[in-house]
């Protein structure tokens, strides 16, 4: 499973712009609320559970929503509110079951929220949409990634920016990737 934190809802355009052969056959959404849904154009019922349903034995299949925006089957959050511990035990179950490659997805903001899933990793990333200004949630997700020396193991896939990917716009990372170098290994995606 591949773990990707994102910091805007284009995510969705930047994995649906990889070439099928690099796309997940299911993109898990872990949010304490409905962010991707809206940007996928898909209304949840109410009562959608999210990853949350697998705890209640509901199927894969069941909990699974498709859209034309997005191309791959997903399960989204929750449609209210919810807290992290029985998504992440959806998680873990969906992994223990499901054979298939997945790209779980945490903005950027819910890292901790969620840092009980990075375990389950086996690879881990950040997707990094380059209109949204760099915040002090990635300055303190990359030192958390460092603390957890997720940089120097085999889990890291890079710090990848995608959008109009100028000189300026990769300049603008210049202070992070001069505190954390590390993180050279940036590579430029079209959305």
């Amino acid at each position: 499973m591949k773990l990707l934190f994102y910091s805007d809802q284009s995510v969705l355009d930047y994995l649906t712009s990889l070439p099928e052969s690099e796309r997940p056959a299911l993109l898990v959404e872990l949010a304490s609320a409905p962010t991707l849904s809206f940007a996928a154009g898909l209304e949840t019922p109410v009562n959608y559970p999210g990853l949350a349903g697998l705890c209640g034995e509901l199927a894969v299949e069941a909990l699974s929503v498709f859209s034309k925006k997005i191309a791959i089957p997903a399960i989204l959050a929750p449609a209210s509110t919810s807290a992290a511990a029985p998504q992440v035990w959806g998680l873990h179950l969906l992994l223990e079951h499901f054979d298939k490659s997945v790209i779980v997805l945490i903005h950027i903001s819910e890292a901790e929220a969620f840092d009980s899933a990075w375990t389950m990793a086996d690879e881990i990333g950040i997707a990094w949409d380059v209109a949204t200004p760099l915040s002090a949630a990635v300055t303190s997700l990359v030192e958390k990634l460092k603390a957890e020396e997720y940089f120097s193991s085999g889990a890291w896939s890079g710090f990848t920016i995608y959008g109009d990917v100028s000189a300026s716009a990769q300049s603008a990372l210049e202070p992070l990737v001069s505190k954390y170098p590390s993180l050279v290994s940036i590579q430029s995606a079209t959305a």
